[in-house]
């Protein structure tokens, strides 16, 4: 019996760390597509078979909690808000960049009821607390805000306009691969991230490849005329205050700050489906460590692979369990946030909203899953297969 298509919403699909995507100054990505890699572009080719997807830039190097309120901008256009109590607590500005909106009408009747949502990497937190705070907002903006001055992405109410979120190889619950570097030696690779990106942002350089840093002010829109390169010694106490907090966006990919990030801020929307798409490329050695295999896509993957490999923590629970793996993230963090409900996908099981589903884990490493040196069409067909199903479930 074949299944009867529900709607036809559209997708939103969101990369990860390093992602440099949209935009009309980012020629970087003209060059190499962070879905599709040199010669594909999984966007264009879902757009050209009928499905309505878009692929915003958030940032390659913005924490979380940014790159969730430039999304909120993305989607529904204005100008971004970080919020008030966010931005006087970290020290950087309130406001952002202002976007025509892609889905301005969502949540209106018909196609565009709802959004699907998928995250790649560092992508999948971003689109868990970007799903909770438009379930249930932030109550610390709430509370610091006055009512009109609050933005409506904060006053929580919205999550039934998300039909799903599925992560692809998220950083759910983080990657050992940071985890089991000191915060010092974090601070320190985030620093010199922060000095490379104030260099760059306000030259030339900005506009081909366009790090979206603007409240750290570390960059500028490309649209303004550049002023030119700048030294990053005279900026180091501003850069320093980045790369000491929580918005380390380093440090945001461990995995005591994603646990922390999911206890104080993750929810789930009863209306809402949950996907955790996973994927391992790694096989067990006679010791019962993980091992790459000679399959990866990159080269770096054969030397992290084995690192995660080894990694445990017993204090934080990490045991052999983590050493599968796909170059970058852990098995289980690939899976549902640590703390939310969930069940492992098989065929022919029911799929309910407000409930993580598991999927079989399959034979790809981190950047084979979104098509690097990967045949064009099996990458495509992979997304569609992803997207298609979207179709069929029905509404909560």
């Amino acid at each position: 019996m074949e299944k009867t298509v529900q709607n036809n919403y559209p997708t939103i699909i969101v990369h990860g760390f390093l992602g440099v995507c949209e935009g009309k100054y980012n020629y970087f990505n003209y060059i190499f597509r962070y879905f599709g890699g040199f010669t594909g572009d999984v966007v264009k080719s879902l757009n050209k078979r009928g499905y309505e997807v878009y692929l915003p830039g958030l940032g390659a190097f913005a924490p979380v909690w940014d790159r969730c309120c430039d999304l909120y901008a993305y989607i529904f256009g204005g100008t971004v808000d970080y919020g008030k109590v966010h931005s006087e607590k970290y020290g950087h500005a309130r406001y952002g960049r202002t976007y025509p909106g892609v889905l301005k009408d969502l949540g209106t009747p018909g196609d565009h009821a709802k959004v699907n949502l998928i995250g790649h990497s560092f992508g999948g937190p971003t689109l868990c607390l970007f799903s909770s705070l438009m379930q249930q907002g932030a109550q610390d903006e709430i509370d610091g805000t006055d009512p009109d001055d609050l933005s409506p992405f904060f006053k929580g109410g919205h999550g039934n306009l998300i039909h799903s979120v599925t992560t692809l190889n998220g950083t759910n619950s983080g990657t050992t691969l940071v985890q089991m570097l000191p915060r010092s030696v974090r601070n320190g690779i985030q620093f010199g991230i922060d000095s490379v990106v104030l260099a760059t942002g306000n030259s030339w350089f900005n506009k081909v490849i366009d790090f979206k840093m603007d409240e750290w002010g570390f960059t500028v829109n490309p649209e303004e005329k550049p002023e030119g390169f700048r030294n990053p010694l005279e900026y180091k106490d501003l850069i320093k205050k980045n790369s000491t907090s929580d918005e380390n966006m380093f440090h945001q990919m461990s995995v005591e700050y994603a646990r922390q990030l999911a206890d104080e801020r993750y929810c789930m929307s009863p209306t809402t489906y949950y996907f955790a798409q996973r994927c391992v490329r790694t096989h067990p050695n006679k010791k019962g460590h993980h091992n790459a295999n000679l399959t990866n896509t990159m080269p770096l993957f054969d030397l992290t692979a084995p690192i995660i490999g080894r990694y445990s923590n017993k204090a934080m629970g990490i045991d052999e369990s983590w050493f599968p793996n796909d170059g970058m993230v852990p098995l289980p963090s690939q899976g549902a946030p640590y703390n939310m409900p969930s069940v492992d996908y098989y065929d022919g099981i029911e799929v309910k909203p407000g409930l993580w589903y598991n999927m079989p884990v399959t034979d790809n490493d981190h950047e084979s899953m979104v098509g690097m040196f990967v045949n064009n069409d099996k990458t495509d067909n992979r997304f569609e297969k992803i997207v298609k199903a979207f179709k069929y479930l029905p509404d909560a």
